[in-house]
């Protein structure tokens, strides 16, 4: 799984290795949805989040371990490295090719902001024309689904270990 997505409230998602700083909001300016600054790379102003530092740090904390204590079941990320970002479009294209070839499925965070992810769209299509099957997982709360996870997803699950392991396990190749 390539992303690891933090609820920041409604229906606010940020990414958990984007994350890198979290500040409390006080004084009159906290109130009914507004409790937490969340400062994200690539982002120039913080999101508002309605949840405080300490669920948004716990959560952080949780994703990491989401799939990896599913019972019998082993997951590798292939996902482009974090050490190693790269900037030109053509050696992103060539590396996501080379991250996205040897996974047996390809999971996609089914929230709305993929709708708008021009990356996201080019990936599910390159794993449509090479055969390998897609997941679309719907967030915490979420109702609505991006057009373009519906057209490209296999399958589509709920936020659940058991479920997405499920998926995994009936869309994979059998080996």
């Amino acid at each position: 799984m390539t992303l690891r997505m933090v609820f920041l409230g409604f229906g606010k998602y940020a990414r958990a290795d984007k994350i890198y700083a979290l500040e409390p909001i006080s004084g009159e300016e906290r109130g009914h949805g507004r409790r937490t600054l969340v400062w994200v790379d690539g982002i120039p102003d913080p999101i508002v989040a309605s949840r405080t530092e300490q669920t948004i740090l716990e959560d952080m904390a949780e994703y990491q371990l989401f799939l990896d204590q599913a019972p019998n079941f082993n997951r590798n990320n292939l996902g482009v490295p974090e050490h190693n970002p790269l900037d030109m479009d053509h050696l992103l294209q060539k590396n996501l090719r080379d991250q996205i070839r040897p996974a047996d499925v390809m999971l996609v965070l089914a929230g709305m902001y993929s709708a708008r992810s021009g990356w996201m769209d080019w990936e599910m299509n390159f794993g449509r024309r090479i055969g390998q099957p897609i997941i679309g997982v719907r967030p915490w709360g979420n109702v609505q689904l991006p057009v373009v996870v519906q057209r490209n997803a296999n399958g589509i699950v709920g936020w659940n270990r058991a479920s997405i392991v499920s998926a995994i396990r009936h869309h994979a190749p059998r080996r």
